[in-house]
C-alpha cells in the first residue's frame, strides 16, 4: 500500500516538474517593474507586480491569446494526468505471479511516462519561455 501511493505522489511530481521549471522560468525573464505609483498621479491602479503572477497569468503575459483559451488544454490534460496517477497506483504491485495484467516490472517507465505527460502539459509555458527568449 505504501509503495502504491509512493509510487503515485512520484508521478504526480514528475509530471508538473516541467510546469513549474517554465513557469519559474517565465517569471525570471518577465522584465520587472519596480515602480511605486504615487496615490496623488492617478486613481488608476497600477499593473500587478510579476511576483504575485500565477501560472495562468504569466503565459497571458507572455501570450494574451492564450487569455481565454488555456482552459481547453488544462483541463484535459490534468484529467489525463490524474487518470494516469490511478493507474499508476492500481498498476504498481509486488506481486511476481506471470498472470497479472498490466504489471510494470521498473517504476522508471512510470517516471518517464509521466515526465512525457509533463511536458506535453507545459507546451503553452514551453511556447512562452521561448518566445521571451526569442525577444530578449
Amino acid at each position: 500500500m505504501r509503495r502504491r501511493i509512493s509510487c503515485g505522489a512520484i508521478v504526480l511530481l514528475f509530471a508538473f516538474v516541467p510546469v513549474l521549471l517554465s513557469c519559474v522560468t517565465i517569471h525570471a525573464l518577465l522584465p520587472g517593474d519596480d515602480s511605486r505609483p504615487s496615490a496623488s498621479a492617478t486613481p488608476n491602479p497600477a499593473k500587478v507586480p510579476a511576483q504575485m503572477l500565477g501560472p495562468a497569468d504569466l503565459l497571458v503575459a507572455v501570450d494574451p491569446w492564450f487569455a481565454g483559451t488555456l482552459v481547453f488544454w488544462i483541463v484535459p490534460w490534468l484529467l489525463v494526468i490524474v487518470g494516469f496517477t490511478i493507474l499508476a497506483t492500481a498498476i504498481v504491485q509486488p506481486t511476481h505471479s506471470k498472470d497479472h495484467f498490466l504489471r510494470i516490472r521498473r517504476p522508471s517507465t512510470l517516471l518517464a511516462i509521466s515526465l512525457v505527460l509533463g511536458i506535453v502539459l507545459a507546451l503553452p509555458w514551453i511556447y512562452g519561455v521561448i518566445r521571451l527568449l526569442a525577444s530578449s
